[in-house]
């Protein structure tokens, strides 16, 4: 048995009367820079300092959690993880990854996947807005980043189509990403019906 929620989200029973999770430890990681990267057990680790790819988890996280608990302290955890996305955005579209606890982006960071999961949080927020003043900011930031899309290593580019996947929920018939476009670059050949894909070519998809 399925149900419908006010903001048009599908949910069965069960997850209709699961418990409400715990807000605690996610708001203890959580200062008004941002999400810590990590914790040692319950104690916030700020050597580590911040990154776009765990914000960008937090925010996929928020938005699916209050749309099913409409929590307040969800939406204000959401709204931080935004900001940090947003800081994160350079004037290009490009998204920069670590920052230390006194709010410095780290130079010459290594590749990462905080672009991809960048996009997917913002087509998440695209698809299924906490309030109508978020899609106008969200979406122009989406905007920025589809001319960035095809450069993402295959992990990154399997967080990119579910942010494309999501934005079409929200805009279906847009103009603004063609079809070709949901895969990023050229697509691989099919492998043979009975063998399975070169390993190069899934590994990368382990661990979204």
């Amino acid at each position: 048995m399925v149900m419908e929620t006010t903001t048009g989200v599908v949910l069965d029973t069960a997850a209709r009367d699961a418990p409400e999770p715990a807000l605690d430890h996610l708001a203890r990681l959580t200062d008004d820079t941002g999400l810590f990267q990590h914790a040692k057990f319950t104690i916030p680790n700020r050597a580590h300092g911040y990154c776009t790819d765990d914000n960008a988890r937090g925010a996929v996280a928020r938005v699916k959690y209050y749309a099913h608990f409409h929590d307040p302290q969800a939406l204000k955890l959401l709204d931080t993880y935004l900001a940090f996305l947003m800081y994160a955005q350079k004037p290009n579209g490009a998204l920069r990854n670590f920052m230390d606890f006194n709010r410095r982006w780290c130079d010459d960071e290594p590749s990462h996947d905080g672009f991809g999961r960048a996009v997917w949080a913002l087509g998440t927020v695209l698809a299924t807005p906490p309030a109508p003043a978020h899609l106008l900011v969200v979406k122009d930031r989406f905007d920025r980043t589809t001319g960035h899309i095809q450069q993402q290593s295959v992990r990154g580019l399997a967080c990119c189509i579910f942010g494309l996947c999501e934005y079409l929920r929200c805009f279906p018939k847009t103009p603004d990403i063609p079809p070709h476009r949901m895969g990023g670059r050229q697509s691989r050949p099919a492998a043979p019906r009975g063998e399975r894909p070169p390993l190069a070519a899934v590994r990368g998809l382990a661990y979204v």
